[in-house]
């Protein structure tokens, strides 16, 4: 369903949320998440990222064989310290995310 349509991209700061999810997402699917780590966006940018990823995670249902999460790191090179196959659970998932440090 179409919430809205724009004809020029929206930017946002970074502080802001868009809460258009009303189901849990049922499908199984893989998702990385990307997280910029290259102090331009200071501490706060961060912490801010990494529980927009938590507030998005809420409505997925993780599971080995349902919707798998992970997540990339960048700033001058990328690593990915949360693979696919690392957690299966929100909790699990939740802590290693609240985990990596900037």
């Amino acid at each position: 369903k179409v919430i809205a349509e724009v004809s020029e991209p929206v930017k946002l700061p970074l502080t802001s949320s868009i809460y258009v999810m009303t189901d849990p997402c049922i499908n199984p699917t893989d998702i990385l998440f990307l997280l910029d780590a290259s102090n331009m966006t200071g501490i706060d940018g961060f912490e801010a990222m990494k529980q927009l990823i938590l507030n998005i995670t809420t409505y997925l249902k993780l599971g080995e064989n349902l919707t798998r999460v992970g997540a990339i790191a960048y700033s001058g090179q990328a690593s990915m310290p949360i693979q696919l196959d690392d957690s299966f659970d929100y909790h699990t998932f939740a802590a290693s995310l609240e985990a990596l440090p900037l």
